[in-house]
């Protein structure tokens, strides 16, 4: 063996609260993380052992898992003490589908100096206990590991207690629970919360209007004043000249969207023999984030979903993300028996009280080189994951996601979730597909998509202060040159059936696509240029013309109505030849093609019992009106508040639970496609 062997100690940055073991306190000491950088050494030291390594990063001595190349480059924090692995003279690993992800992010984010992407080389901020990483790719910590040049991981540290809890009966279960240092749960809190606005401040929510936005949002509401002052007339003409070209532009879009979707290789397919016959041993460790807050009623149906999933357990890292002052939700969890690959993992209340908070708190513990989020009602296809691993797997590294479709298990329980059902039906089934054949960005669904692990650590994962961070997301993945496809597996949830909480559900999706819209939109010409025309154009009229014409609308049917009772000269003078013959095709043609393709839909996805409901869908687009006001009102008074929406709602829950068991006993693989994907 060549080089020098030497063991180094890098004591926390700024502060040392931790002193170092008693096994390296002859170890040469360097004073901050940022001089080992400089100085090249080769490595740090453990917590609690010693790492020998050669000159070239070649580890000789130490835990098994580290007895690889490690590389791995970090910024030191200033407020949070670290440790951090330096082989800068070992040679680079060989080249995987993660370690190219990583690097052409890298290599993007340095260009981007203005926006100061971090990428690979942001700081990662733990307790100066952390270790280096564990393998994330084996199921076994004696095997050897991939190269992860990105992440120190702190997991190691977190210890798992089995703690007794009694049911009324007085019998005892064990709930695993994840312990962690109260330092530690601060240190992971507060970069869940604040983790993307410090990497990339431009594209969080934290913030809603940046000063350049908000300057030009009152420009335009001066020169709107002015105009109305000067000419009223000709300035409203002007206003719903605009408007409504952008209506015919999104009607235009929705049917192109249409078409395209009947192409071929828009959705990824893996069969259920392929799935059932991939060798378990080649399978990736997955991390499953199950967030669920106040949702005591549904926490077993959860537990016996997860549980029915068709993947090795000892390749599954489930971590069911319950907020620490949930009490009720906490307290159910009593009654059950989870198995050993379930982790219960208790998050410091905090603000804002969002899902995306808690699903960064779970991915800074996550274990698994994949990783996916499902909702406490899902009910997943049994054979999902394996059907996502093998698709990412085939793919290549520039797909960081597959997005599942998702389904409702309450189809016929009334009016309002067969339209539900045929709405989203026409987005899994139809528009995503459709915006996967134009290369444009995809707004990710809340549920069922599977991640990357590596990509999603890249780009900061989700944002905590936007409350549609799924979609944001995807756009966010797509600046980056990364990839979402549509993944041919199912996801049965339950549809709203009140229409109440369907209003709290769907303004919280309207405002925060208007919340990524107004993000993304800080800096239109960068956006432009890394999503290309078609995709910011597509961006444009999916993302933020949804809820903006469902805003609008309201204004235009009055205006209509109106029209027909009276003949106002007023409304005459503000639709001049031009903007009437296009209003009118907007209005008639419009309306009729959108209803058109409801009933089509009805077809496609074999349900001609909805419809009756597809010809009562304009009632339905009143009720998407009054959410999407609703949304705007909110996003100026409480842009971030989250409107929990109430499951269990469905009586019938238990019996699809079921039937669906019936099915995989006859040898189904997963959701008979009985009703319409929807998003959650």
């Amino acid at each position: 063996m060549t080089g020098a062997v030497t063991t180094w100690w890098v004591p926390p940055v700024d502060t040392d609260p931790f002193p170092p073991p008693p096994d390296v306190l002859g170890a040469p000491v360097v004073g901050t993380t940022e001089e080992a950088s400089v100085a090249g050494l080769a490595v740090a030291a453990m917590p609690a052992e010693t790492v020998v390594v050669t000159a070239e990063g070649a580890v000789v001595d130490g835990p098994p898992a580290t007895r690889t190349t490690v590389e791995v480059f970090v910024r030191a924090s200033r407020s949070s003490p670290s440790i951090a692995m330096f082989a800068p003279s070992a040679p680079r690993p060989a080249a995987t589908a993660t370690a190219t992800s990583v690097e052409r992010c890298t290599d993007r984010a340095r260009r981007r100096s203005r926006r100061q992407m971090r990428c690979a080389t942001d700081v990662t901020t733990c307790p100066p206990h952390c270790t280096a990483p564990w393998p994330r790719s084996t199921a076994s910590r004696d095997a050897p590991c991939e190269v992860r040049s990105h992440v120190i991981d702190c997991s190691p540290l977190s210890r798992e207690a089995d703690i007794e809890r009694s049911d009324p009966a007085g019998s005892v279960r064990p709930v695993r629970f994840v312990e962690l240092d109260p330092r530690e749960a601060e240190i992971r809190l507060e970069a869940s919360i604040s983790g993307l606005a410090r990497k990339v401040p431009d594209l969080s929510a934290s913030k809603l209007l940046s000063r350049r936005q908000a300057v030009g949002l009152g420009v335009m509401g001066i020169l709107l004043v002015a105009g109305a002052v000067v000419d009223p007339v000709d300035t409203f003409i002007v206003v719903v000249g605009a408007i409504t070209l952008a209506y015919t532009a999104a009607i235009a879009n929705r049917v192109v969207l249409f078409v395209r979707s009947r192409r071929l290789h828009t959705v990824e397919r893996v069969g259920d023999e392929e799935a059932r016959s991939f060798p378990e041993a080649a399978l990736p460790l997955y991390t499953v984030l199950v967030p669920a807050y106040r949702e005591p009623e549904v926490i077993e149906l959860l537990v016996h979903n997860v549980g029915r999933l068709e993947y090795p357990t000892d390749r599954l890292d489930v971590k069911l993300l319950l907020e620490a002052d949930d009490a009720e939700t906490i307290e159910a969890l009593g009654d059950l028996d989870l198995g050993d690959h379930i982790e219960v993992l208790l998050i410091p209340p905090a603000e804002p009280r969002t899902k995306p908070k808690a699903l960064n708190f779970g991915l800074s513990l996550a274990r698994g080189d994949l990783v996916t989020i499902y909702d406490a009602e899902d009910i997943p296809d049994p054979l999902q994951l394996k059907r996502a691993a093998i698709a990412l797997g085939r793919l290549g590294p520039d797909v960081a996601c597959v997005q599942a479709k998702l389904s409702y298990h309450n189809v016929d329980q009334n009016l309002l979730t067969r339209w539900f059902t045929l709405e989203y039906a026409m987005w899994f089934s139809l528009f995503l597909p459709g915006l996967v054949s134009l290369g444009a960005p995809l707004p990710l669904g809340g549920t069922s998509n599977h991640f990357r692990r590596s990509v999603l650590e890249v780009m900061g994962a989700w944002d905590p202060h936007n409350v549609t961070e799924d979609a944001d997301l995807g756009i966010r993945l797509d600046r980056e040159g990364f990839k979402v496809r549509v993944l041919e597996s199912t996801t049965l949830e339950e549809a709203n059936s009140d229409f109440v909480n369907w209003v709290k559900q769907r303004s919280r999706w309207y405002k925060g696509y208007l919340q990524t819209w107004i993000i993304h939109m800080r800096h239109p010409l960068e956006l432009c240029g890394e999503l290309g025309p078609t995709g910011f154009i597509q961006f444009n009229l999916f993302v933020g013309g949804t809820p903006m014409l469902a805003v609008l609308n309201p204004v235009f049917w009055a205006m209509t109505l109106v029209w027909f009772v009276g003949h106002p000269h007023l409304i005459k003078q503000l639709f001049p030849a031009p903007v009437f013959y296009v209003g009118l095709l907007c209005w008639s043609f419009g309306n009729f093609t959108i209803a058109y393709l409801t009933i089509v839909t009805c077809r496609i996805i074999k349900r001609t019992e909805l419809l009756k409901a597809a010809l009562l869908v304009p009632a339905y687009w009143v009720m998407m009106s009054i959410a999407a006001t609703k949304a705007l009102t909110q996003l100026v008074l409480a842009p971030t508040f989250w409107e929990k929406t109430t499951h269990g709602l469905d009586k019938n829950y238990e019996a699809v639970l079921d039937l669906r068991a019936c099915d995989d006993t006859d040898g189904a693989s997963g959701p008979q496609t009985t009703s319409a994907p929807g998003r959650s």
